[in-house]
């Protein structure tokens, strides 16, 4: 058949009521289709699924450093790298982290007294009593971490005040530099390597201003006034937004400063709350509550310090309710708390920093799930891990590739081991 060279011959082809016939015999008569055939459009389908389903799929590339051929160091490692090396890092291991948790932001002003309310962001129900509160916490907390040359003292509380222009731990640690002479210092030993002074008198010595327990302990100073803070074991904590997060946020920040995990947890803060500390908040996070430390001493101590004029009624803690049935205050009241308090739009950082804490850190269970909703997999301070385990488990992680294995639990109730 030789082929149309003009279109009016292409046209009458296309037109031809013969051809279209003998097409549309073709495409309707029957036919038999074989294994082969059905295994290549087995083959055809899932191929295009694996396709579509790689486009779906989020990626993330490990840059390379392309110039040099030479590729990134460990995750976070560049990150970490600007840290410096702790002072008693290899004679002094830190142990014990002493949490004071925040609930008020001191504005900050040496000419004004400290006592004096209105030199405090307050909410009304903690006025006419509250102010003394917050400083026995800051000093209980100052006295305990100088008495354990092991301890971190962390202040703990975010921006929680829309006209604060500082966090409540911020607002603390400035205040307990202010206020005491009794602070925690690395020892002498620990800091031979150092050129700096190591003497810390606190910030405006010669404010009348001070407590008397502060002025009086200011004639046994020396006359260098000049603040070292890299001498201090103290820090802030400057994200947390409620009590769950002051001890959870806690627990990273020590991790990112000290590049560990604490042994054993004191808190101090409102009596009242203790209950909810106790049975809840260090609940949630596993924390083992009944092993002692390796020293021998409690791994979770809480220290109540309430109101002196605080009334039977006010002593009810209003949130151990809500907190029971959201046990990580990721729904309903606890949320909206949180939303309330964060009018700065903060994020914390620790699902970097505190990397093994990530899972926990971004939990949260089911609606009403209460106990039911523990988080369910490995955390850093397992008995399993801070412990030696038996032959069997440790035959287990090796054939692991060295990690503990943990159980995953699927939408649909089936369980899968990682």
């Amino acid at each position: 058949m030789s082929l149309p060279h003009m279109y009016a011959d292409l046209q009458g082809k296309l037109t031809d009521r013969g051809v279209w016939s003998s097409v549309q015999g073709r495409l309707a008569a029957r036919s038999r289709v074989t294994n082969l055939g059905v295994v290549m459009m087995t083959f055809a389908l899932v191929v295009s699924l694996m396709l579509n389903m790689r486009h779906t799929t989020r990626i993330v590339h490990v840059p390379v450093a392309q110039s040099s051929g030479v590729e990134c160091p460990e995750r976070f490692g560049n990150v970490r790298s600007v840290l410096p090396v702790l002072p008693g890092y290899g004679k002094i291991k830190l142990t014990h982290l002493v949490i004071v948790a925040g609930h008020a932001v001191w504005k900050g002003n040496p000419s004004a007294s400290i006592t004096d309310e209105n030199n405090w962001l307050l909410e009304e129900y903690q006025r006419n009593g509250s102010v003394n509160t917050f400083l026995q916490h800051i000093e209980t907390g100052l006295g305990i971490a100088a008495n354990d040359s092991a301890s971190l003292l962390v202040f703990s509380g975010g921006q929680t005040r829309e006209h604060a222009w500082l966090s409540e731990a911020e607002s603390y640690l400035r205040l307990a530099l202010h206020l005491s002479s009794n602070l925690p210092k690395w020892p002498q030993s620990a800091l031979a390597a150092t050129k700096s002074k190591s003497a810390f008198q606190p910030l405006f010595s010669d404010d009348a201003t001070l407590t008397a327990a502060a002025s009086t302990s200011l004639s046994a100073k020396s006359s260098d006034s000049t603040p070292n803070l890299s001498h201090l074991r103290m820090t802030s904590e400057n994200f947390a937004l409620d009590s769950f997060e002051n001890l959870l946020f806690s627990i990273a920040r020590f991790r990112e400063y000290t590049g560990t995990y604490p042994e054993k947890v004191t808190i101090v803060g409102y009596k009242f709350k203790e209950k909810r500390f106790r049975d809840l908040h260090a609940r949630a996070l596993r924390w083992p509550m009944h092993k002692p430390a390796t020293d021998g001493t409690s791994r979770f101590t809480y220290i109540g310090i309430d109101d002196a004029n605080r009334t039977k009624s006010l002593e009810r803690d209003n949130a151990y309710d809500l907190f029971l049935q959201d046990l990580y205050g990721c729904h309903h009241r606890l949320l909206e708390k949180r939303r309330k308090r964060n009018s700065a739009r903060r994020l914390p950082p620790y699902t970097s920093t505190a990397s093994e804490m990530a899972g926990l850190l971004d939990w949260c269970p089911a609606d009403n799930s209460a106990l039911q909703g523990l988080y369910p997999f490995w955390l850093p301070w397992d008995p399993r891990v801070n412990t030696g385990m038996g032959r069997g488990a440790q035959l287990i992680m090796e054939q692991n590739g060295g990690h503990i294995q943990q159980e995953e639990i699927l939408p649909d109730g089936k369980k899968i081991v990682t």
